[in-house]
């Protein structure tokens, strides 16, 4: 049964991966046609700027000559010439006007261009994260019979914790049996808190203390919780790793994480007192 819960949450992670590869291949697709046009519309413009550049200049002859003209009509007679002459220097203002106005859309295009590429880089590094722990859960079904009888080569695809004891801080209440057969199959043993949902905060510091090792999802946790854990991490030096999502896969990267000596904070000390979980720039 638990072969194909863990089945499914594999499958159900591998469609999440699918379903961000397919959106990189749109955006990247958006992106070039976004520059095509973003291209032709520069081009069409600086040709457009250049042809204005020169009517206005000519206009700007035309309004010398027409201030003489105006002098000269005032003395002489007939108003006819300059008010052609001023309709010819407002249709140049219109057209500066119209220039002006295109600038503007180009400015948002090219405003619009660097919204994506910043979205495709998020995507990008989303992506990547869904694939490492997709490879870390994939790890867990890897078939190796032998595992009993080698001598821990490093090139095992599981991580050894030899009996240690390691303490899910929040998570989801439905994948706690998958998380606990995971860290069994690594040889650890699994205690948890559900981050002061319903359980109290006050049984917190006691599993804490027991603990060799502390990993926490943040979107499943309370922030008493939280700080109360970071604390402790800090203080005792123990390890703790941070996961951005609940899932499945995420638990197994973390633990692969732990396995190799990585942490947030504890061992390492890398986040901030000031740091709020949602702040926190994760590994996972």
């Amino acid at each position: 049964m638990l072969s194909h819960q863990l089945g499914a949450g594999v499958r159900a992670e591998l469609a999440h991966v699918g379903a961000l590869e397919q959106r990189i291949g749109d955006l990247e697709s958006e992106l070039q046609r976004a520059k095509q046009r973003a291209d032709s519309e520069l081009s069409a413009r600086a040709m457009r700027i250049r042809h204005l550049e020169q009517r206005l200049a000519s206009a700007e002859d035309r309004a010398r000559e027409a201030d003489g003209l105006r002098r000269q009509l005032d003395e002489h007679a007939s108003g006819r010439r300059v008010s052609l002459l001023e309709r010819n220097v407002a249709a140049a203002e219109a057209h500066v006007e119209a220039l002006l106005l295109k600038a503007e859309r180009a400015d948002a295009l090219e405003a619009r261009m660097t919204a994506l590429k910043s979205e495709n880089q998020k995507l990008a590094e989303a992506l990547k994260r869904s694939h490492a722990e997709r490879d870390a859960l994939e790890r867990y079904f890897v078939d190796t019979p032998a595992c009993a009888n080698c001598e821990q080569s490093t090139a095992c695809a599981h991580p050894d914790f030899a009996g240690r004891r390691l303490l899910c801080v929040g998570g989801r209440t439905n994948l706690q049996a998958q998380y606990r057969a995971l860290v069994e199959r690594t040889g650890g043993m699994l205690m948890h808190h559900d981050g002061g949902r319903e359980e109290s905060l006050s049984r917190l510091p006691e599993l804490l203390g027991q603990a060799d090792a502390v990993i926490c999802p943040v979107d499943c946790v309370s922030h008493p919780a939280y700080y109360q854990l970071k604390r402790h991490c800090k203080q005792a030096g123990k390890p703790c790793v941070l996961l951005r999502s609940s899932g499945l896969a995420s638990f197994a990267e973390g633990l692969r994480l732990l396995a190799e000596g990585q942490s947030e904070f504890g061992a390492d000390g890398m986040a901030d007192e000031a740091d709020e979980p949602s702040q926190i720039i994760f590994k996972v």
